[in-house]
């Protein structure tokens, strides 16, 4: 039991609730309030981790600090190395891997490891070795009838040992020459440090060896960082309550685009510029090409292919080169590298390429449609930590088009379910929070993989739809990061075996380019490259970009050009005129300096979410398009955007929603009756609420603050030898949270059908209030901020772990605890940290 059904039960809005009001007064105290407190989740504090890049002349001492820490620690851990299962897709003409289960499961330390797995994975790579001979390109179906010299061989060349250190492709990238004779790295993928890092020079802390996946440090994505938060909370401001609006019991408070504290962090970047020599090759429309440019150029150029093939949702490796590949040749591979040379000496080319692979199955995959579907194609493209206004502020160019030409309907009230892009993308793609579902963190008891959730791209598929899901940052992946991922492919295509190859080379990259592209012009033209290869079969493809926004909103002006172009171009091509188009973000900046200002905690709860329908759509279907504008003005979370996509696989009208289930669909019409309660989002991640400053010296506000540090302390008490005990240095600002009253008063409407005004006689009293506080903690200089709930009939504060969200990095300071209890990070400040 939890909150809202407290809510439910003291505020009844049913003679069903009525009763079971009654029948609770009658239950001894006592037994209720036992029975709330067994029953209250105890979720974790789960997020993505903090990735503000500092400055490194001015952290050379808490970098320092962090490197040394972890080393220590690393060697002394103890490792489970798994069971590898290398699970390769059906179209990969690939030999039996199974001797690769061989792996030892025996738990040793990692300087153990590094010590035994050179000898153990050459004995499985000879194997792998002498398997491959007997396999090769013609055992694919639709090459058995050519003639043997267009057959060319695929197989995979594993190498017999991994490479000496000194040849670490991380380290030293191989010649054009020598580059065929270096597959990609066969273990946890582990994204290399900053090249421009002092601590380059102790290149043994980055030597690959096989074992579990640890989510790695990252050049762009740095995590080494100093405790004390380098931005400046803003003291005692709240939102302006006379801008709420009472159209709904979810008013939402009017946010300013050009909010003078958040416009202090503005910055417009140019276009991204990349190389200036064009690429030599295209996969486009599934074949292999050599652009206009490389032609007129180069003379006699000749291309090598070596496709890029999984092994794990963790590891890939090159499969034996194609060579000599003449323009026309059909893909059979989504992502490839590809080498080139060309008469006149030292003319080479070198990079990685994705398009879309021809694959027979997919093309006559059977097709039963469901006669009561809308037919149409689904395209999600999803950005990384933008909110409602940031889009606005950052893609103009892309909005407006959206908006303007396209007709997409922006949704206002689209609000958050929870921290982290996991609570945001699970809801969509299976219809449930991450706790509804089977146990998938990784070292946590009975952890499984993630296959079996209930993913919509299934129902998709089996509705002869073809399915595509990406992300364009690997160490990040929404479910590998701190899940197990997949053991299966889990589309038909599937971006991530693509950035898993490229990403240990971007240090050796102009920023976010692949060769003369950005990297997500790519990530949108392999979006694209669907529409070519399955231009007669329904399509569902969700592609998700965070590389330039999930540290800085500021990167996305290098980005808005190119979206636009792209957006335009699907449209003139004609690509969205069966297709319903969706943008959206999993929530607002969470690690930036405009999350800490008042107007930034409220747009982190208001992430973009939009809708676009094709004109014949808007004829056919008005109802649903007028819904879906009407809706705009409501609250609407994840669980609907799931519930609208099953609508449009099985349409069941566009009545009145009922706001009794947890999710509804955007075709149905929202009443104005539902709240946060209803939408089953916590107070904690609420935009709709009414906030009221209160003041510092509040006597209710120095209760509170006592019962989060003791909520705080009584966390870390189990650990007392290893974390401090923490005090509140100061409180940055304050403020209550409660129902409008207006909305305790409404009972029915008595404006004659109208629906604006009505009978506002109803008795219903307030049965809690909420206080929002932002405070900072020594040891180091800790800010979080804390949802406490006041039970006004019971007269007691609560505090649950899932309603306190730390704000600024914590660095290396929790290291004591990471292995032990991972959820304590925000919590505890190691002792040992405070000696140095």
């Amino acid at each position: 039991m939890c909150k809202r059904h407290f809510a439910f039960i003291f505020s009844p809005r049913t003679p069903t609730g009525l009763l079971i009001r009654m029948l609770i007064i009658m239950l001894p105290a006592a037994v209720v309030y036992m029975y709330a407190v067994l029953s209250s989740p105890s979720d974790t504090v789960n997020s993505r981790p903090l990735e503000i890049k500092q400055n490194s002349h001015t952290n050379v001492a808490a970098n320092t600090l962090t490197s040394l820490t972890a080393k220590t620690e690393t060697e002394e851990r103890t490792l489970k190395v798994p069971t590898v299962k290398p699970e390769l897709p059906t179209h990969n003409p690939l030999p039996n891997l199974q001797s690769l289960t061989e792996v030892a499961t025996t738990p040793t330390t990692l300087a153990a490891m590094r010590t035994s797995t050179l000898a153990t994975t050459e004995g499985i790579l000879e194997t792998i070795k002498n398997t491959n001979s007997a396999t090769s390109r013609s055992n694919v179906p639709e090459l058995q009838n050519k003639p043997e010299s267009a057959q060319n061989t695929t197989t995979t060349s594993l190498p017999k040992t991994f490479p000496e250190h000194s040849a670490n492709p991380l380290l030293n990238p191989p010649s054009i020459e020598n580059r065929t004779k270096v597959p990609l790295y066969l273990g946890p993928f582990i994204p290399p440090k900053n090249m421009e890092s002092p601590f380059l020079a102790n290149k043994t802390d980055m030597l690959l060896t096989p074992g579990p996946y640890i989510p790695p440090k990252n050049m762009e994505f740095s995590d080494d960082s100093p405790v004390i938060s380098q931005f400046k909370i803003q003291t005692g401001v709240s939102p302006d309550v006379s801008k709420l609006e009472v159209k709904s019991a979810c008013p939402f408070p009017t946010l300013d685009v050009k909010d003078p504290d958040i416009m202090q962090y503005y910055v417009k970047y140019p276009r991204l510029k990349c190389d200036k020599e064009p690429d030599w090759v295209t996969l486009n429309r599934g074949v292999f090409g050599l652009t206009k440019a490389a032609v007129e150029k180069h003379a006699n150029i000749s291309c090598d292919l070596y496709p890029i093939l999984k092994l794990s949702d963790f590891k890939v490796a090159e499969g034996e080169p194609i060579r000599n590949v003449q323009p026309g040749t059909t893909n059979y591979h989504d992502f490839y590298r590809v080498t080139c040379t060309a008469d006149g000496g030292g003319s080479n080319y070198e990079n990685w390429h994705a398009g879309i692979r021809y694959d027979d199955t997919i093309q006559k995959r059977d097709v039963t449609p469901n006669p009561r579907g809308l037919d149409v194609d689904v395209i999600m493209i999803g950005l990384d930590s933008v909110s409602r206004l940031a889009w606005q502020r950052h893609l103009p160019l892309t909005r407006d088009y959206f908006v303007k030409v396209l007709n997409g309907i922006e949704m206002e009230g689209y609000n958050i379910l929870g921290d982290g892009t996991p609570a945001a993308l699970m809801p969509i793609l299976t219809g449930n929070r991450e706790e509804d579902l089977p146990e998938a963190r990784r070292g946590y008891p009975g952890a499984q993989h993630v296959d079996h959730f209930p993913w919509i791209w299934k129902d998709f598929r089996d509705a002869g739809y073809v399915t595509a899901w990406g992300e364009d940052v690997p160490h990040l992946g929404t479910f590998q990061f701190r899940l197990l991922g997949f053991t299966e492919q889990p589309t038909d295509h599937y971006y991530r075996y693509f950035t898993l190859a490229i990403e240990q080379y971007y240090y050796n990259l102009t920023s976010f380019c692949l060769g003369s592209k950005p990297r997500h012009t790519i990530f949108l033209e392999y979006m694209k490259e669907l529409f070519y290869i399955y231009p007669k079969k329904r399509k569902w493809f969700f592609l998700f970009h965070s590389e330039m926004s999930h540290r800085d909103n500021n990167f996305l002006s290098q980005m808005d050009e190119d979206l636009y172009e792209h957006l335009k171009g699907l449209h003139s091509e004609k690509q969205l005129d069966q297709a319903i188009l969706i943008f959206l973000a999993d929530h607002g900046a969470r690690f930036s300096t405009v999350r800490a200002t008042a107007q930034g905690k409220q747009e982190e709860r208001l992430p973009y979410f939009g809708i676009r329908f094709p004109e014949w759509f808007h004829q056919k279907y008005p109802n649903i398009v007028e819904n879906v504008k009407n809706n705009s003005k409501k609250l609407v979370t994840p669980f609907d955007v799931h519930e609208t996509l099953h609508e449009i696989l099985n349409f069941t009208g566009t009545e009145k929603a009922n706001i009794s289930k947890r999710g509804v669909s955007l075709f149905k019409l929202i009443p104005d009756e539902r709240n946060c309660d209803w939408a089953h989002i916590d107070p904690h991640w609420c935009a709709c609420m009414e906030w009221t400053k209160i003041g510092l010296d509040d006597p209710i506000l120095k209760r509170v603050t006592k019962k989060i540090i003791a909520t705080f302390n009584n966390l870390t008490k189990p650990f007392r030898k290893e974390c401090a005990i923490l005090e509140i240095i100061n409180v940055t600002s304050a403020v209550m949270l409660k129902v409008k009253d207006a909305v305790l008063r409404f009972r029915d409407t008595s404006d004659g059908g109208r629906g604006r005004f009505g009978k506002m006689d109803d008795k219903t009293e307030h049965s809690k209030i909420l206080y929002q506080v932002v405070l900072t903690t020594k040891p180091g200089d800790g800010v979080f901020e804390v949802t406490v709930t006041h039970q006004l009939k019971e007269n007691k504060l609560e505090v649950n772990k899932k309603d306190i969200s730390r704000t600024n990095k914590y660095g290396n300071a929790s290291h004591c605890v990471v292995n032990k209890e991972p959820f304590l990070r925000p919590y505890c400040y190691c002792k040992d940290v405070m000696k140095t």
